[in-house]
């Protein structure tokens, strides 16, 4: 939903670019940031506070739901970068700029890879280290989308985009205090689901098989009676 609301965002940007109206481009790219900072938010608490909810109705497998719902947890922490990403790229499209949102997020895919590396190898993260440098390369990302947005290469948007500059700040710093809750809760909280135990072989019983007992054997002693 929120992809699509990005891609109205584009179409009427462009519109109003091509035609020169600044006025109409200075309320869209407003309406489109602000938009995408309260969606982000919107997300974030929602998919922190519900995430363990979520997986039961998905019917997630109970050996991984703590280590799942660490993940969307602090997945869902890096939602309003992931939104400005897209609404910036957004914007920055409507310009006729389609290769800087690409470089920037193949940049974000090779930081995520690297991250990945570093947490689970060197310092053991485990799956919260998986989930932290998803939630960097999409900061990463949409610092990169802002950045060149406030750089002024695309016009009047560059005006538009600077008043808004503290208040993206404060939300990234509130973005960073939830991943490092979110990691620390999970680290003491989590606790490692039992193996799974090996399967008992059943033994059949050799007595409920013959269903006779050792005195209706035909050799209760072991030797055949020799009958003369």
């Amino acid at each position: 939903m929120f992809l699509g609301l990005s891609i109205g965002a584009n179409i009427l940007a462009a519109r109003y670019f091509g035609a020169h109206e600044d006025e109409e481009l200075s309320k869209t790219v407003h309406t489109s940031i602000l938009l995408s900072l309260y969606s982000g938010v919107f997300l974030t608490v929602v998919g922190i506070l519900g995430a363990r909810t979520i997986l039961i109705w998905m019917q997630c497998p109970a050996n991984v739901l703590d280590l799942a719902t660490l993940y969307l947890r602090i997945y869902f922490a890096g939602m309003t970068a992931t939104m400005l990403y897209n609404f910036g790229a957004a914007l920055l499209r409507a310009s006729g700029d389609t290769q800087r949102p690409l470089y920037y997020l193949f940049a974000s895919g090779v930081v995520n890879v690297i991250l990945n590396l570093v947490f689970v190898i060197y310092f053991h993260m485990d799956v919260a280290g998986v989930a932290l440098a998803t939630v960097i390369s999409q900061c990463l990302s949409a610092a990169f989308v802002l950045f060149f947005l406030m750089l002024g290469a695309v016009g009047a948007i560059e005006q538009d985009i600077v008043p808004l500059f503290p208040g993206m700040v404060r939300v990234f710093a509130l973005m960073a205090l939830w991943v490092l809750f979110c990691n620390l809760a999970g680290a003491f909280d989590y606790t490692e689901p039992e193996r799974r135990k090996p399967r008992e072989v059943r033994r059949e019983d050799p007595v409920a098989r013959t269903g006779r007992t050792s005195r209706q054997s035909p050799c209760p002693s072991g030797r055949a009676k020799n009958y003369r």
